[in-house]
């Protein structure tokens, strides 16, 4: 079995560079050959990532099952990406190929279609609408991870299930062995020259959309942030494509005191082990947010969301702070700038405040059963979906492809699939 796995994963981004290792774990028993796909594609991007092949040649291949997800790709808007901007026609093509490509592929196979828990960041224009909800309906599993995802679907005209589950790295404690991760814990000291392991570190991101100002004036605060923790900073870029290593390098070097800057990260168990091993977790990742909620570090989100777009955040905290606690998770903060961190702080380097969750996003996702048991029956439903035989997909697929023949005739004589989708798209963002 040959299975074509569509995503970010040829972009330096902790999060989307996870989601292939998880889904290997998670049907390895199934000994199939998993190709991942991305926009570009290329060599692995750290050393435990994955290589991945470039949309294009995926396109004219031959697979027995094509998945989509995770991460915040169901979107068809032109990406300002460094790796996909080279190419005036990549930047716009990128994401649309990520979902609509691939669903047009599972058709053109008449093969087994699985969205793996991606999240929708926004809402669609009219002429991609039709588009969403035809790819959508094509599924035989279709999950997304946040009550957002779902509605903005439903939006675009998709009346078919929808399953809402955690984001899939969520397990991502369950990736390397503990030895492994202590190991990565100690050479991130020992390859930068760092000679003594302090007894407590404290793990920072800093994203330029909510650390502004100058780097001293951050710097400052990032030194008041480890003293209050009792704590040396371990300042990390998790997403070296949003210029996070840049920032953790300027922040860094003007620090007054001990600091480890992982501004390039030398593996995906680096940072996850740098996570695990910190007393704490302070930043704008939603991924690492995750992996200190997946290790049961505390953790302080710096983060906003607007009312029109992404609810990532308060999509899974609702979920994961509900099956814990009935509705709250000791060590869970949420803030709206760095300004609020400190106060969150005790004097005796702990958290103070209950979690702070957006009430409307908890009551609206009042699930029965808790996040790890979901994930086993998405899991177990996804594994449902690909091993289906071909036969039984050759005649949903067939309609499937009649349906996309129709939505393309629909456009101007002569236009590519993906035009009309995309100035929608550029409109609606505008």
């Amino acid at each position: 079995m040959r299975i074509a796995h569509f995503g970010t994963f040829d972009v330096e981004n902790y999060g989307d560079l996870l989601f292939p290792l998880v889904l290997e774990r998670r049907l390895a028993h199934l000994g199939a050959e998993i190709v991942h796909v991305s926009p570009v594609g290329g060599a692995a991007v750290l050393p435990d990532a994955r290589p991945s092949l470039a949309s294009k040649e995926a396109f004219e291949s031959q697979f027995d099952a094509v998945m989509v997800g995770g991460g915040n790709i169901l979107h068809a808007r032109e990406t300002s990406l460094p790796a996909y901007g080279k190419s005036p026609e990549r930047a716009r093509l990128a994401y649309a190929e990520l979902w609509l490509g691939a669903s047009a592929l599972a058709a053109r196979l008449e093969v087994p279609l699985v969205w793996n828990a991606p999240g929708v960041p926004a809402a669609f224009g009219p002429a991609t609408a039709p588009f969403v909800a035809w790819a959508a309906a094509s599924c035989d599993r279709l999950a997304v991870r946040d009550s957002g995802s779902a509605h903005r679907l439903r939006s675009a005209g998709y009346a078919g299930p929808i399953a809402i589950v955690p984001d899939t790295a969520i397990e991502v404690a369950a990736l390397w062995p503990a030895e492994q991760r202590r190991a990565a814990f100690r050479d991130a000291f020992a390859a930068r020259k760092v000679d003594a392991i302090p007894e407590r570190t404290v793990f920072i991101h800093l994203n330029s959309r909510y650390a502004t100002g100058e780097a001293g004036e951050i710097a400052e605060r990032v030194a008041r942030i480890a003293r209050r923790f009792d704590a040396l900073p371990i300042l990390a870029a998790l997403g070296g494509c949003h210029g996070d290593g840049e920032l953790a390098r300027r922040v860094g070097g003007t620090l007054p005191g001990p600091v480890l800057v992982l501004d390039e990260l030398r593996s995906l168990c680096e940072a996850a082990a740098c996570i695990e091993a910190s007393v704490a977790y302070v930043g704008s990742s939603l991924h690492g947010l995750i992996t200190a909620c997946a290790f049961g570090r505390p953790a302080i989100l710096v983060a906003r969301e607007s009312s029109r777009g992404s609810a990532k955040f308060s999509g899974f905290i609702a979920q994961w702070t509900r099956a814990r606690c009935g509705g709250t998770q000791p060590g869970l903060h949420w803030v709206s700038s760095w300004e609020e961190v400190e106060g969150r702080i005790g004097d005796d380097g702990g958290l103070v405040a209950p979690a702070r969750v957006d009430r409307d996003a908890v009551e609206s996702l009042l699930f029965g059963t808790p996040p790890r048991d979901r994930l086993e029956t998405h899991w177990r439903a996804v594994e449902e979906a690909i091993v289906r035989p071909r036969s039984e997909c050759r005649a949903r697929r067939s309609g499937s492809r009649r349906v996309l023949d129709f939505l393309r005739a629909r456009g101007p004589v002569g236009q590519p699939l993906f035009d009309a989708v995309l100035s929608d798209q550029a409109r609606a963002r505008r």
